[in-house]
């Protein structure tokens, strides 16, 4: 099976990975190959092949909303609290981060 995606070992991965880059595109208005770049960065660790839907990996127990977040803000970016809850634990506003300074997402 030829993917499109370099880490998808089946269809059911590939379109997860669809559905991620989908809801990067559509809610922060990057462009697909953006949205892209911005996945194979969060994930390079991930050996050629290695999402399967069977593979009961912990990416697929966290919605695509989740992983674009991630990949948008940095897994590092307490992205979940917003507004005041923010400036109440110091947190700086949220900005996105580089596609090149995308460290691995742990899953």
């Amino acid at each position: 099976m030829t993917c499109k995606w370099r880490i998808a070992g089946d269809i059911g991965a590939e379109e997860f990975l669809d559905e991620i880059a989908e809801y990067l595109v559509e809610h922060f208005g990057v462009s697909l190959v953006e949205a892209r770049a911005r996945i194979e960065a969060g994930w390079a660790h991930f050996p050629e092949g290695h999402l399967t839907l069977e593979s009961e990996s912990l990416v697929f127990h966290e919605e695509a909303s989740y992983w674009a977040h991630n990949f948008y803000y940095g897994s590092s970016s307490f992205w979940w609290i917003t507004g005041e809850a923010r400036q109440k634990h110091g947190l700086p506003p949220l900005i996105a981060v580089a596609p090149s300074d995308i460290h691995g997402s742990e899953a």
